[in-house]
């Protein structure tokens, strides 16, 4: 199940296609939470399990993800203006960043949570219906990860791939809800277990926190591509007809794509057209390789058979 664009003229442009992808994606995994959120709430109040309960507001926390989804596509597709002649892509990371943030305060108040219950001695006795609760979370979140990673590289959506990780935190954090909430249920005197369940499902969050928000940091700090990425780009220019040797090369991510600069050499003795043309042509090469490949900017300069300049 996905959202598809109109093959048929007038067709959709790419922006639309991601801004309809994106949303239609965040609100099936909305409504998922919506109901994970009710149904585990519910269960671990009436079912007795501080672990399961805690596990609820974690879905929680996916509905304010997803919300913010729903509004930052919109922004962050938006076309360069003269403001912003790079466009706006960048604001996909803030969201990022967002979603990283509300993690944290989630694992935080789960932690703080457990130990102020154990503190004051509370007495839980987990049923079935939390452990029946947990288990269906973990199945159904383990799924909607699974699809919205799926959809997050078709639409090349970094906050997809964040709100994918989230749900997997999620399905992550109903395991020790599920072992904690049991062993309760069979152990009623081991009314730490269910109160320390809480605590490692906020380890999770967290871990799910640090892993959404490092790319998105690396981005903002103008982070190069990876290592790979600019063995790629430097042999690809080399090939190109003319192109004598290639330096002082820099990218960095904007949105899904890298922005790519480099200065390529060419022989000093041929025309200003000459030299334009292969620069057109190293460009050319560069975009070929796919839409990772945001923008380009190359500048001339004259090679001496000396190396000299």
């Amino acid at each position: 199940m996905s959202f598809k664009c109109n093959p048929y003229p007038p067709q959709q442009s790419e922006r639309e296609c991601q801004v309809k992808g994106v949303t239609f994606v965040t609100l099936v995994g909305l409504a998922i939470n919506i109901a994970l959120s009710i149904l585990k709430i519910v269960a671990g109040v009436f079912g007795n399990s501080y672990a399961v309960l805690a596990d609820g507001f974690h879905s929680i926390s996916d509905l304010l993800t997803d919300v913010a989804l729903l509004i930052g596509v919109r922004f962050w597709t938006a076309a360069p203006d003269e403001s912003h002649p790079y466009g706006h892509a960048r604001i996909e990371y803030l969201i990022s960043l967002g979603i990283a943030a509300i993690l944290i305060f989630t694992a935080g108040g789960l932690v703080w949570g457990s130990i102020s219950n154990y503190m004051a001695g509370a007495q839980l006795r987990p049923e079935k219906i939390a452990v029946f609760a947990a288990l269906l979370s973990i199945i159904v979140k383990e799924a909607l990860y699974r699809w919205t990673k799926h959809q997050g590289r078709k639409y090349h959506s970094s906050a997809l791939f964040a709100n994918a990780w989230h749900h997997r935190s999620d399905a992550l954090s109903s395991i020790p809800a599920v072992l904690a909430a049991g062993l309760a249920m069979l152990r009623p005197d081991l009314k730490i277990v269910d109160l320390t369940g809480a605590i490692i499902i906020a380890i999770f969050i967290a871990w799910a926190a640090w892993k959404i928000s490092m790319p998105a940091i690396n981005a903002l700090i103008d982070g190069s591509a990876g290592r790979e990425t600019r063995a790629k780009i430097y042999g690809t220019v080399m090939q190109i007809s003319g192109v004598r040797d290639v330096h002082a090369m820099r990218t960095r991510f904007l949105g899904q794509g890298v922005d790519v600069s480099m200065h390529i050499m060419v022989d000093a003795h041929i025309t200003v057209e000459a030299g334009h043309i292969i620069a057109h042509q190293a460009e050319d090469a560069l975009r070929a390789l796919g839409p990772e490949i945001s923008h380009v900017t190359i500048h001339i300069e004259p090679w001496f058979d000396s190396g000299n300049k």
